[in-house]
């Protein structure tokens, strides 16, 4: 059974319809995210990464000192949303161990991830975008230009350098206007 932290919330889409709302979410594909796509007419984009990376940034991210404080703060656990929990074990256990605690118990719903939204992608009223990390950053300007266009906000376009390039204060998590 799929968590339930890993699927849209069908009351927060109603909230949020026609509010142009920007979201992302680490959640798999199923039929109830083909619905509320089709249901809400939401534009969805997928990014997906190599799954060898996704070890490497796993692991790095576990030992950061933000997961670290995180870790600190709840009483030594850590949740990571991917359906495994982290204990004081991991940090005790060399690169080699972590990897292949990462393989046993991360793997499997990272692989998950990207066979559902394979399996469900011809359901979609309007089939999801589809990006790798790998084109997005060698590309970004073009990879947001593209995201634009499958949202229907290419008149947005000449908004993307001075987002991707911003001058003056600026906080993270505050949109421009």
């Amino acid at each position: 059974r799929d968590s339930e932290s890993q699927v849209i919330d069908y009351y927060e889409v109603q909230i949020a319809k026609g509010m142009g709302i920007i979201t992302q979410q680490h959640i798999i594909c199923s039929q109830h995210t083909v619905n509320m796509a089709n249901e809400f007419d939401l534009d969805v984009v997928v990014l997906e990464r190599n799954i060898l990376d996704v070890l490497v940034s796993l692991r790095d991210f576990l030992l950061s000192e933000e997961m670290q404080n995180s870790r600190k703060r709840f009483g030594g656990f850590l949740n990571t949303g991917q359906q495994f929990l982290v204990d004081e074990e991991f940090y005790e256990m060399d690169d080699s161990e972590r990897y292949d605690f990462l393989i046993l118990y991360a793997l499997p719903w990272y692989i998950h991830f990207h066979m559902t939204w394979r399996k469900y992608h011809s359901f979609f009223k309007k089939p999801p975008l589809r990006l790798t990390y790998e084109s997005f950053f060698a590309d970004i300007e073009g990879s947001v230009k593209q995201i634009l266009s499958h949202c229907d906000l290419s008149h947005l376009n000449h908004k993307i350098s001075e987002c991707l390039n911003p001058s003056g204060n600026t906080r993270l998590n505050q949109g421009l206007p």
